[in-house]
């Protein structure tokens, strides 16, 4: 079986948009930067591993991501009414997505939260709005996986790919 391998990169200027101006310390800047891509990798290895009410699993991820040229990766959290249109939202507003999702043809998205916490109907809705914000031909593939610690928090994980 060939191996895929694909490159987490993260530019220097877009992480200096993310870190807080005043009062930072390198140390704590660091971390941030550290935390990042911590988040990065492990909401890339949730989605293949944890299994979920609407699983996503490698073959979804190397279907976005096959032929894609670069990827960007969002994720937004988001508590209380409407949490995955707004975190959602939150994701595809990030600035570490630097491209527009409205030219992205492939695009993977991964809800995440406590099972109480998961509407389908809001989950549908959020989705259906990055939907009407995409590329009109993308490919968009979305799933659901529970993590009881989140609370009643909602964590949207996306990945964009295939820019026109």
């Amino acid at each position: 079986m060939p191996k895929e391998y694909y490159n987490l990169e993260l530019d220097n200027n877009t992480i200096i948009k993310v870190i807080s101006v005043g009062g930072s310390s390198i140390n704590g800047d660091n971390c941030m930067d550290d935390d990042i891509i911590r988040q990065g990798i492990r909401s890339i290895s949730d989605i293949v591993n944890d299994l979920g009410y609407v699983n996503l699993d490698l073959n979804d991820v190397k279907k976005i991501m096959s032929n894609a040229g670069q990827a960007y990766m969002c994720i937004g959290e988001a508590t209380g009414d409407n949490a995955p249109v707004v975190a959602i939202r939150k994701a595809v507003n990030s600035t570490l997505l630097e491209r527009n999702i409205h030219k992205a043809r492939s695009i993977i998205i991964n809800f995440v939260g406590d099972a109480a916490h998961l509407n389908m109907m809001d989950l549908n809705e959020a989705t259906e709005s990055i939907a009407s914000q995409a590329h009109p031909k993308a490919n968009i593939l979305w799933g659901v996986s529970v993590d009881d610690i989140l609370g009643n928090a909602i964590r949207v994980v996306a990945v964009t790919g295939n820019f026109e």
